[in-house]
């Protein structure tokens, strides 16, 4: 009798999951769920149903649920490698990296001629800006399987952040030969083709992918920084919107009880609206997108601008027809208040106020420093004498492109050589070490103010800055504070930087006393390190005259 009993429920569960493959092939997968999750219950040592379930569960975008289906299978079935694969999926989908690695190397333990394990393990291993250790699991990969397209997609993403961009190309290439159809190699050749400066068909490589699939948000944000870049800015604003749906977010999305601000003409014809501009990603961001401000006023909006708190009294006094509030999470009462018709995300408004190169003003500057304050740094800095006061700054601490645009102050060594300047420390963060060797090895200080805290006290550095008659530096929040201020500056950038400073010009339509020097090439900094230098002799004669 209980041999009957144990054959009955397993009959069953088998006949669920049948069942349950067929509507997940007619694209039923709630309903396939639910049939696999009966068979789990008709049998509860299933281990293919509860494996199938954590497919299809996967399949519906739930990866928490799904990794506890496979758990549940690998308990029954220790060995089962496809399960350690697909755990390892969705804890990467989960965000667990770490934790997906040491599931795929499971599934490599019990199966070492699995390629799929091989290819997700480089995968993962490349998000954690591993690229040796990823390349030796995607060459593992391609060996045990040369006809894999995402393990070809993969290494194509490692050999890209490499610089190795036509070896990355040609990967991305051979894994669309065997999946035309495969929109994450179509976004990440796109990717490729911007990075190393071929704008064209990065357009054409994203736009394929979104012909694929139209609600691809990554490959709509990438986009938009494509045609921000090349001066298109009303099609890259519209794209520029998808950066709310990416996984990856630029920024935390806030809840408001208002509507959208729909732009301009909702003042114009309606009588003055309140509008609340809360601000978005960093400060340097925040910095550039209130240059919108003075001209969202001029719709004849009321304006509450909800920024970080470091900026409150820099943007009250440069802006003092809006109201300004410190950015709280949640939101404050003062930002949900009835009386505010509208709300927008500040990097939102360029889709309405700069939709082309003519709409940007003819604006110097827009933040105001406190007066006494700039004026008593100042003295300070020149200290009796008529120096040129130079404010340096060399690095980024962005977390996906720092690298790129960041030098050394080593790289600066020649300012230590120029006659008749006085260089001043605007790098944030601990720069002690770097000074002294930058002092030993040229001769020149780098004078730090102890005074001014540049990451605590943004209305003290915006002071420090203005006090400056100069500043080089590189594309970070003090290149935009000096911009902001329209303080005279030399920005060097990466060959392929950020949207805002766009391509192959050497000015900025955002920072009219900004000067941009551009590499040639990824990497080579050594041509805008001569310009530069030649550029700052030239500024000191000019001062000297």
């Amino acid at each position: 009798m209980p041999a009957m009993n144990r054959k009955q429920p397993e009959t069953d569960a088998a006949a669920l999951c049948v069942h349950a493959a067929e509507l997940a092939g007619q694209g039923r997968l709630d309903e396939a769920a639910e049939s696999y999750r009966q068979a789990t219950e008709a049998d509860p040592d299933f281990a293919e149903a509860h494996y199938n379930l954590g497919v299809v569960l996967q399949l519906l975008g739930n990866a928490e649920n799904a990794a506890d289906a496979f758990r549940r299978a690998i308990s029954i079935k220790p060995d089962y490698f496809q399960a350690h694969t697909n755990l390892g999926a969705a804890l990467e989908t989960m965000g667990n990296t770490e934790d997906a690695i040491v599931a795929y190397r499971l599934a490599i333990d019990a199966n070492p001629s699995h390629a799929r394990a091989f290819a997700n393990l480089g995968g993962a291993w490349q998000k954690l800006k591993r690229p040796d250790d990823a390349l030796v699991a995607l060459e593992k990969a391609l060996e045990l399987e040369s006809q894999f397209p995402e393990a070809l997609n993969n290494m194509g993403n490692v050999l890209c952040d490499l610089g190795r961009f036509d070896d990355a190309i040609d990967h991305f290439q051979r894994a669309l030969a065997l999946m035309p159809d495969f929109k994450e190699a179509h976004h990440n050749l796109g990717n490729t083709h911007k990075k190393a400066g071929r704008m064209d068909d990065a357009a054409t490589s994203l736009g394929r992918a979104l012909e694929i699939d139209p609600d691809y948000a990554e490959a709509h944000w990438n986009l938009s920084h494509v045609l921000l870049l090349q001066g298109r800015l009303a099609d890259g604003w519209g794209e520029h919107e998808w950066r709310w749906r990416c996984a990856e977010a630029p920024a935390q999305k806030r809840d408001f009880p208002q509507s959208s601000w729909p732009g301009p003409n909702a003042n114009k014809d309606a009588g003055a609206k309140t509008v609340l501009v809360w601000g978005e990603q960093g400060v340097g961001d925040e910095i550039l997108f209130s240059s919108m401000i003075p001209d969202l006023l001029d719709t004849n909006a009321n304006v509450v601008i909800e920024c970080d708190r470091r900026l409150v009294p820099l943007f009250q006094r440069s802006f003092p027809e809006a109201k300004c509030i410190a950015q709280v999470h949640p939101p404050s009462p003062e930002s949900i208040s009835g009386d505010i018709d509208y709300q927008t995300p500040s990097g939102s408004l360029g889709r309405w106020l700069r939709p082309d190169l003519a709409s940007f003003p003819a604006r110097t500057s827009y933040l105001m420093p406190d007066p006494e304050r700039r004026e008593a740094i100042r003295e300070k800095y020149r200290d009796g004498e008529t120096p040129l006061l130079v404010g340096i700054s060399w690095s980024s601490i962005n977390e996906y492109i720092g690298g790129e645009k960041s030098v050394s102050l080593a790289d600066l060594g020649f300012l230590g050589k120029i006659p008749g300047i006085r260089l001043v420390d605007l790098q944030y963060g601990n720069t002690e070490n770097q000074r002294r060797a930058f002092e030993e090895t040229t001769g020149a200080a780098v004078n730090h103010d102890n005074d001014i805290d540049q990451m605590a006290d943004l209305d003290g550095f915006a002071a420090q800055v203005a006090a400056l008659d100069l500043v080089v530096g590189v594309s970070n929040t003090t290149a935009h504070m000096a911009g902001a201020l329209g303080v005279e500056t030399f920005v060097m950038l990466s060959a392929v930087p950020l949207s805002c400073w766009m391509l192959e010009r050497d000015d900025s339509p955002w920072y009219p006393s900004i000067k941009l020097f551009r590499q040639g090439a990824p990497g080579d900094w050594s041509a805008v390190l001569k310009q530069v230098e030649a550029a700052v002799r030239a500024r000191v004669t000019r001062q000297a005259s």
